[in-house]
């Protein structure tokens, strides 16, 4: 019975590690606005979000770019079409997958554009 049991639980391991649903993510922090605000008067368009990521194989050989806070905020505002993010959250995603690992920096926030 013991041996059943130790073969269970080696059997749900190796599933929970070929699935690759091991995950972690945590907020990296606020801003007010994500590129300094002009002195102009602006309308709030809506939110948005932008991503960034990369890719390090077997966890530590880098494929990819790093993950890019300002490659994130642009894809935010040029999503909507404005000119500043403000309001701003970012959070730090890392997967671990069986052949390496993937970070994902989020930027959320209100897009803004400036009046004339």
């Amino acid at each position: 019975m013991r041996k059943n049991k130790v073969q269970v639980i080696l059997f749900i391991l190796l599933m929970f590690c070929l699935s690759g649903c091991a995950f972690h993510t945590h907020m990296k922090g606020i801003e007010p606005y994500a590129r300094p605000l002009e002195d102009k008067e602006y309308k709030v368009l809506e939110e948005s979000e932008g991503k960034s990521s990369s890719f390090h194989l077997l966890w530590a050989l880098p494929v990819t770019v790093p993950a890019d806070y300002k490659e994130a905020v642009d894809q935010a505002i040029n999503d909507k079409g404005g000119d500043n993010l403000i309001d701003v959250q970012y959070y730090h995603e890392q997967q671990y997958w069986i052949v390496g690992k993937v970070d994902i920096l989020y930027v959320k926030g209100k897009v803004i554009r400036y009046l004339e």
